[in-house]
C-alpha cells in the first residue's frame, strides 16, 4: 500500500527528486551547457574524494585523466547537439576517471539531457567499476595460466606415452637380444648335449662335460641380463638398502655406460622415509639422463644430504649449461620431476652453476618428509 499522498497519480516534487538524488549509490553529475558541474551528489564526493562545494563550478575535466580531457569534451557537446536523451558512454572501450589524490579508476558511465526554457543541463550517472576489472583481470590471468598448465599437462602426457613405448621398445630388445640368444644357445646346447649322451664312452663323456661348462655360462649370462632388466625397471637395492645406497649404485652404473667421471656424496645415516625413496631415485634417474642426452658433459656430481630443513638431492655437470642447451630440451623433463614432488612439497630448479661452467639441478624436499593430503 502507498503512503498518503502517493497514490497512481503521484508525480515527485523538486524534493523528492533531491532525495533520491542525495541518497543514490551511484555518483551523480550534473554540468551546463559549459560543461560546469552544477550538482555533485554525495556519492560523487565519495567517489573522487571532493566536497561538493569545491566541485561545483568546475568544468567535468578535472574529473577525466588529462588524455582524455580533448576527446571526452567532443563527445559530450556532439551529444549535446542531437536530440537524443540519453546513452551509455564508453560501451566500446574501458573510461578512466581521476580521483582528487591523482588515482584513475575504471568507470561504467551514461549521460542524459534535458532542455528547458531556462536552459540545457547533462547528467553524467558513474559507477566505479575497479573491483569488477579487477576480478576480469585476475580470472583472465588465471586463464591463462589454466591453459598454460593444461598445455604442460598434455605436452608431458605425450611425452610419458613416448617415454613408455621407447622403455617397452628397450626391453623388448634386451629380451630378444640377450635373454633370447642365451636361451636359444641354451636350447641349441642341450640338443646337442642329449644327442651326445646317446653315445656313451670315454671320449662323449669329455664332451658333454665341456657342453655342461658351456651351458652353465650360458645359463649365468641369462641370470644376468634378467638382473640387469629388473634392475632398470625397479632397482632391488633401493627396497633393500635404501635411497643413499640406491643412489651409488646409480651414479657408478651411469659412470660405467657413459663414461663420464663421477662423484658422489650422500648421507648414509638418513633414515628416509620409504614413500619418497622411489620418486627421488626417478628424479635422480631423469636428472642422470638429461646429463647424458643434452649436457655434452665430462663430470658429474651428485649428493644426497640433509640441508637446514630440507632433503637436498643436488646433481651438477660441466657441460653446456642450461642457457646453451635451450629449455625445451630439459622442458618436459623438469615438469615430470615436480609432478613426482608435488605430493611432499619438492621444489625442483635447474640453473647454470655459478662461476663454473655447467648446470645445477636442486632438489628439495621438506624435512621431515610427509606427503601432503589430495586436495
Amino acid at each position: 500500500m502507498l503512503p498518503p499522498g502517493h497514490g497512481p497519480d503521484f508525480r515527485p516534487d523538486a524534493t523528492h527528486i533531491a532525495a533520491i538524488v542525495e541518497s543514490a549509490m551511484d555518483a551523480i553529475i550534473t554540468i551546463d551547457h559549459d560543461q560546469r558541474v552544477v550538482l555533485f551528489n554525495p556519492a560523487a564526493e565519495r567517489m573522487f574524494g571532493v566536497p561538493a562545494a569545491d566541485a561545483l563550478g568546475h568544468t567535468l575535466d578535472r574529473f577525466l585523466p588529462d588524455r582524455f580531457r580533448a576527446s571526452h569534451h567532443q563527445h559530450v557537446t556532439a551529444f549535446a547537439e542531437t536530440n537524443v536523451t540519453r546513452r551509455t558512454m564508453g560501451a566500446l572501450r574501458t573510461l578512466m576517471a581521476l580521483r582528487a589524490d591523482g588515482t584513475e579508476f575504471p568507470i561504467e558511465a551514461s549521460i542524459s539531457q534535458v532542455r528547458a526554457p531556462e536552459g540545457r543541463t547533462l547528467t553524467v550517472i558513474l559507477r566505479d567499476v575497479s573491483e569488477r576489472v579487477r576480478a576480469e583481470v585476475l580470472v583472465a590471468e588465471y586463464t591463462r595460466e589454466l591453459e598454460h598448465s593444461r598445455s604442460e599437462l598434455r605436452a608431458l602426457s605425450a611425452k610419458l606415452q613416448e617415454t613408455r613405448e621407447t622403455e617397452r621398445a628397450s626391453i623388448a630388445r634386451e629380451v630378444h637380444d640377450r635373454l633370447g640368444q642365451s636361451l636359444t644357445a641354451l636350447s641349441l646346447g642341450l640338443d646337442r648335449l642329449y644327442q651326445d649322451l646317446e653315445r656313451p664312452g670315454p671320449a662323449t663323456l669329455a664332451v658333454a662335460r665341456k657342453e655342461c661348462q658351456s651351458l652353465a655360462a650360458l645359463v649365468q649370462d641369462a641370470i644376468k641380463g634378467s638382473r640387469r632388466l629388473a634392475s632398470e625397471l625397479h632397482p632391488a637395492v633401493l627396497d633393500h638398502l635404501g635411497l643413499a645406497a640406491a643412489v651409488e649404485w646409480q651414479v657408478q652404473e651411469f659412470g660405467a655406460r657413459s663414461g663420464l667421471v663421477c662423484h658422489v656424496d650422500v648421507d648414509s645415516g638418513l633414515d628416509i622415509p620409504r614413500e619418497i625413496e622411489l620418486p627421488l631415485f626417478r628424479v635422480l634417474q631423469e636428472a642422470l639422463t638429461n646429463i647424458a642426452r643434452h649436457a655434452e658433459a665430462r663430470t658429474a656430481i651428485v649428493s644426497l644430504q640433509l640441508d637446514d630443513d630440507h632433503l637436498a638431492l643436488v646433481v651438477e655437470d660441466d657441460g653446456r649449461g642450461v642457457v646453451e642447451t635451450g629449455a625445451r630440451s630439459v622442458g618436459l623433463g623438469l615438469l615430470g620431476m615436480r609432478e613426482r614432488l608435488v605430493d611432499f612439497g619438492g621444489r625442483v630448479t635447474l640453473s647454470d652453476r655459478p662461476a663454473v661452467k655447467g648446470a645445477r639441478l636442486d632438489v628439495r624436499v621438506p624435512w621431515p618428509v610427509t606427503r601432503r593430503e589430495a586436495r
